[in-house]
């Protein structure tokens, strides 16, 4: 589940270009200590993408568009929920987005 990806990992908290996402300065930064989104960085893409999922399937209903509202590309009725382990990871993943985030704030 956790692993990095050069390419993904590259990107977090910058855009395409190398530059910083999100209002990013070198104050904040030095203010935290760290670059902004590197902990993503150690979970790989698949992970991040099933935390969205995991996310977007726990909201009221129509907050979000679906794969069957959109394309229909989804299979059917055959997609399975996540894990008790991926749960677990994505809970730890977002843990830590939060607590960066309180972080950043008090910057």
């Amino acid at each position: 589940s956790t692993g990095s990806s050069s390419t993904t990992g590259s990107l977090y908290g910058r855009n395409e270009d190398g530059k910083r996402l999100m209002g990013i300065n070198d104050e904040v930064v030095s203010e935290v200590g760290r670059e902004v989104g590197y902990f993503a960085s150690t979970y790989d893409e698949g992970t991040v993408q099933g935390c969205a999922d995991w996310l977007r399937s726990r909201a009221p209903r129509g907050m979000f568009m679906t794969a069957e509202e959109g394309d229909g590309s989804a299979g059917e009725g055959k997609k399975v929920g996540p894990t008790p382990a991926q749960i677990e990871t994505y809970t730890r993943l977002l843990t830590e987005s939060y607590e960066e985030s309180g972080i950043v704030t008090a910057a």
